[in-house]
């Protein structure tokens, strides 16, 4: 990754092409997940420029600074940016800034997050995306996120309406089931059977759980092969990892 973010940069330059700055922001997205040091420090340093001082942050760098200002911050980062969401009125600094909040490694916060997206405060057609928002900003989010769907399954049928065209509740439980660890799955997987027979999102959950076995068993599987590919061609397979992770992360972030 270092190799990687010296070439991209941390800053938006004049020079820039399009692609440019969607590589640039894939690769900081991935680098502070990761928790890449340098990545981290240079974006969490520029959100406290942005939150202190006012600095403006230009919008190609944006979501990653957002996103690791509250992630790697306190109770008071998080409430600097919730203040920003409800006095914005640009639809889409909105969205990045709710993809910010859903970031927080705190359970109490990442909990308030989760309930803002019951309320009218959220559109209802970015509640499904800021739900998922919870699983994608921290890795380790996802048992808050099935201990919030487990305490508030009826309003989130109500608040994301249970049965419109994109089924955004399908959506949610199928996508929390492909974060969890096998001990949070064998809970969820009791929760669905002792509590949701019969719901219109059950067969669905299943599956997901399902799924999600299967993919954790084909890693196990094919660990050995993979990290043998990476270790024989280092240099050539940086980049095309880079773009396997790039093509994955915008798939899921777009």
């Amino acid at each position: 990754m270092s190799h990687l973010l010296e070439h991209v940069g941390f800053n938006v330059l004049s020079t820039d092409t399009p692609t440019d700055i969607m590589n640039r922001q894939a690769a900081l997205h991935f680098a502070c997940l990761l928790g890449h040091e340098q990545c981290v420090t240079e974006s969490r340093n520029q959100f406290l420029r942005f939150k202190d001082h006012n600095v403006w942050v230009h919008g190609g760098i944006r979501r990653n600074v957002y996103v690791v200002g509250v992630r790697e911050g306190d109770e008071q980062d998080f409430n600097f940016i919730l203040s920003r969401f409800r006095s914005s009125n640009l639809a889409h600094d909105q969205l990045e800034m709710l993809r910010a909040m859903g970031a927080a490694k705190n359970p109490a916060l990442l909990t308030r997050y989760l309930e803002l997206t019951l309320t009218n405060e959220v559109r209802s057609h970015d509640k499904a995306n800021s739900f998922n928002y919870a699983l994608l900003g921290n890795k380790e989010n996802a048992p808050t996120v099935l201990q919030f769907v487990k305490n508030n399954i009826d309003a989130m049928r109500v608040a994301y309406v249970e049965d419109a065209p994109p089924n955004p509740v399908h959506t949610c439980l199928s996508n929390l089931a492909s974060y969890l660890e096998e001990p949070e799955l064998v809970e969820y997987e009791e929760w669905l059977r002792s509590t949701q027979v019969g719901t219109l999102q059950y067969n669905t959950a299943l599956s997901a759980i399902t799924s999600a076995r299967n993919n954790m068993a084909w890693g196990t599987d094919n660990v050995d092969n993979i990290l043998g590919a990476i270790r024989d061609d280092a240099t050539r397979v940086v980049t095309s990892v880079f773009m396997l992770g790039a093509m994955a992360l915008l798939a899921v972030i777009a």
